[in-house]
């Protein structure tokens, strides 16, 4: 889609063969195995069909695509056309989140019915920048704006979309919720077993999806209810971005305390905090860096 911004990577592969259009690639490239998607997320279902239907495996980076619509469709398919197919997550490969579902499996803290996620480092939204997408800006020559907009709706190119902007923007990206959650919550789903929830509520103060719905809020906090799996209890979980929304502070625990430093392993720190707090049931924290843990008695 512009060769200008894949600069580096052409020069590193210069034999390889190019293409803008990835219709293309998969109509004269048949003895490609697989395909890798790693394009904005609004054109992530659009070319990981593509590939599915002519027989590819693929692996996309996340989030799987843009909406929950496209991501049925495309489980669809590939059970359909019995591909192989798997979800871009390297956290997924970090010991630590090993050694925190082995550490709820072995009933370290005893029964988990509460969850805190916070990511408060910095926020894709762009309320302040709406008043500037209708600005005129010059198509760089080496981009193919009507390729890159793809299934989303026209619109007038603007460098706050591309290059690398676009996850705050509505239309083509999935804001903090796309980008972080798939990390953060996955360690979560892993050790305690959660399918889908039954219930979602969120909160954004100050966000009018009328006004500011070409991208997201400032700051959030949402809350999913899961059922109980088997002998395992109900589970709350609670996402927090931006820094208008925050965890509960543990009642026994120092502030500015952090479990994600020091040399302590997740099984040690969990194991500490349990005997001090004599948690039995315990409400789990976790920040942006993984095994950042603290429970508390419930």
């Amino acid at each position: 889609m512009d060769f200008g911004y894949a600069g580096p990577a052409v020069k590193d592969f210069s034999d390889a063969p190019r293409y803008k259009d990835y219709r293309r690639l998969l109509e004269k490239e048949k003895g490609i195995d697989a395909v890798i998607v790693g394009t904005p997320d609004h054109t992530h279902a659009m070319i990981s069909m593509a590939a599915i239907r002519a027989g590819k495996h693929v692996y996309c980076e996340k989030p799987l695509a843009h909406t929950l619509y496209e991501v049925r469709k495309l489980t669809e398919a590939a059970r359909e056309h019995n591909v192989a197919t798997q979800l871009g997550n390297q956290g997924k490969t970090y010991e630590s989140l090993q050694e925190l579902a082995e550490c709820i499996w072995a009933g370290t803290i005893g029964e988990v019915r509460e969850v805190h996620i916070q990511q408060a480092g910095y926020n894709y939204s762009r309320i302040d920048a709406l008043s500037s997408q209708m600005d005129d800006h010059p198509v760089p020559d080496s981009l193919d704006w009507d390729l890159w907009l793809g299934p989303a709706s026209f619109r007038k190119y603007n460098p706050m979309y591309h290059p690398g902007a676009w996850r705050g923007w509505s239309n083509f990206g999935t804001g903090m919720f796309g980008d972080w959650v798939c990390h953060l919550i996955d360690p979560v789903f892993t050790a305690l077993d959660l399918g889908a929830p039954i219930s979602v509520v969120a909160e954004a103060e100050g966000y009018d999806h009328k006004i500011h719905g070409e991208t997201f809020p400032l700051s959030s906090k949402i809350r999913f209810e899961f059922p109980a799996r088997g002998q395992r209890p109900p589970v709350t979980l609670y996402w927090y971005d931006g820094d208008r929304y925050a965890p509960p502070h543990p009642k026994n625990w120092k502030k500015g305390k952090n479990l994600s430093h020091g040399r302590a392993g997740t099984a040690s720190r969990l194991a500490a905090l349990s005997s001090a707090t004599g948690a039995r049931s315990s409400t789990v924290r976790m920040g942006p860096r993984t095994g950042a843990l603290s429970p508390r008695p419930r």
